[in-house]
């Protein structure tokens, strides 16, 4: 008896390995990677394949494979499922795997519906590309309501992208969220997310009046994350040129509705209305070792920051960062409003996002690009502690020292670096002013270098 039942427990084991090494080739279901060939049909049948067994890999193989649509994978709940490419991330390149469009669509929609929460998906070495072109007065999306991500998982537990290439699709690059956005219970949220070492280029939109159906500045992104927690989002290269796209996207970086506890760490960022845009969001982030041109509104920290169960605020740290207008021309269209642009814009004024921190970070007016609210910091939040970080201009011939504006009572200021730039305390200039000048101390003993230092 005991030896029948261990011979069972073998077969079932052997039963559940069998099913968890299943291989789907994309080939072997009809795709040519030709570069001609609509390959559509072919991923579809390999992508039901892959979703109907309990954890598959579906391969790619190096080519360039042509899709009409949108590939739909269906990722219920405890299901794995990985999409494995050629390991390149450059489109195109020899020995890729790139799969390509002419449509405006999507490639490919990972899914689970709702409310039970989706499985677990991986993606490596894959390169999508899409169908946009640069900006003219004919461009036939621009400022529409018709855009499409190159890949989005949606309600989906778990989800890995590393080494991969996204180009070229007018709306944005990778999206990972839920489409109920803040209907969805925080129960729901994808709590294990890396988006890591990815390169995501020319991926922009800019939707800046306000459509019939009330839509406005709702896509353009690099990578867009809604209800998720604790994601990492590292070392990725999210490059909008402007110089070959002729247009701004909308944000490099979008941490929004119901993310929490997120980090953003050593990825390049340029070529966007605003690099990065936190808003809708129960704070906990980290904003760290990011390289940030391209624009002069760099890092955005908006209000409508939600309200914590535990009572906190939701700050967040903002540490370490090189941000610059440099590559910002003042030709471009732009959809954020001028009064709010810096290139670290925090705005709040009630209390949502104090004991915030912005520690080390590096910035600079570069006076031969456009900065067009000719400041390079807006702080608009009570008590959020500013330590080490560095104020520069380069270049500047002749134009107007550019401004940091505080016009709330701040927690620290300590160890600043001044350099030939203006500050405005607003209403709290006496108090502000001797703060700076060290005469007058914080919760912490300032010490702050001045060099050519003007006082509003």
């Amino acid at each position: 008896m005991i030896k029948s039942i261990t011979t069972l427990l073998c077969l079932l084991l052997a039963s559940v390995s069998i099913r968890a090494q299943l291989v789907v080739n994309v080939k072997e279901y009809g795709a040519k990677g030709d570069g001609v060939t609509d390959d559509a049909s072919a991923f579809q049948k390999a992508a039901d394949k892959a979703s109907a067994a309990g954890a598959a890999t579906i391969s790619i193989p190096a080519g360039n494979y042509f899709v009409s649509r949108t590939i739909n994978i269906r990722l219920d709940a405890g299901k794995k499922i990985k999409l494995s490419g050629a390991g390149s991330i450059s489109a195109g390149s020899k020995g890729a795997s790139t799969i390509f469009t002419k449509s405006l669509c999507s490639i490919f929609y990972i899914n689970c519906p709702a409310p039970t929460m989706g499985g677990s998906i991986e993606c490596n070495g894959i390169c999508l590309k899409g169908n946009n072109v640069p900006y003219t007065t004919k461009h036939p999306y621009y400022n529409t309501d018709n855009y499409a991500y190159g890949i989005v998982f949606n309600n989906i537990a778990s989800v890995k992208m590393t080494n991969s290439y996204v180009g070229s699709f007018y709306g944005g690059g990778i999206k990972v969220g839920n489409a109920r956005q803040t209907a969805n219970p925080l129960s729901n949220r994808s709590a294990e997310v890396s988006i890591i070492n990815n390169l995501v280029a020319n991926c922009w939109g800019l939707h800046f009046t306000k459509s019939n159906a009330g839509f406005v500045d709702n896509y353009g992104d690099g990578i867009y994350l809604d209800n998720v927690i604790n994601a990492r989002v590292m070392n990725n290269r999210i490059e909008n040129n402007v110089t070959v796209t002729r247009s701004l996207g909308r944000a490099g970086i979008v941490l929004e509705y119901n993310t929490e506890n997120c980090l953003l760490q050593g990825n390049t960022i340029k070529g966007y209305d605003r690099n990065i845009h936190v808003e809708g969001d129960f704070g906990g982030h980290t904003i760290n070792g990011n390289k940030i041109f391209g624009s002069d509104l760099g890092i955005l920290i908006h209000s409508y920051a939600l309200k914590r169960a535990d009572g906190r605020p939701a700050a967040v740290t903002i540490s370490g960062n090189q941000i610059t207008n440099a590559g910002f021309t003042e030709n471009l269209q732009t959809a954020w409003p001028v009064r709010d642009r810096a290139l670290i814009s925090i705005h709040s004024a009630s209390g949502e996002r104090k004991a915030s921190r912005v520690i080390g970070n590096v910035l600079t007016y570069d006076g031969r690009y456009a900065l067009k609210a000719k400041t390079l910091l807006q702080n608009h939040e009570w008590y959020v502690s500013f330590e080490n970080n560095s104020y520069n201009t380069v270049q500047l011939n002749g134009k107007a020292r550019p401004l940091i504006v505080h016009d709330y009572q701040l927690q620290d200021l300590s160890g600043e670096q001044y350099n030939n730039v203006q500050v405005d305390f607003k209403a709290l200039s006496t108090w502000g002013n001797k703060l700076i000048l060290g005469q007058f101390k914080g919760n912490k003993i300032s010490n702050n270098a001045v060099t050519n230092l003007k006082l509003k």
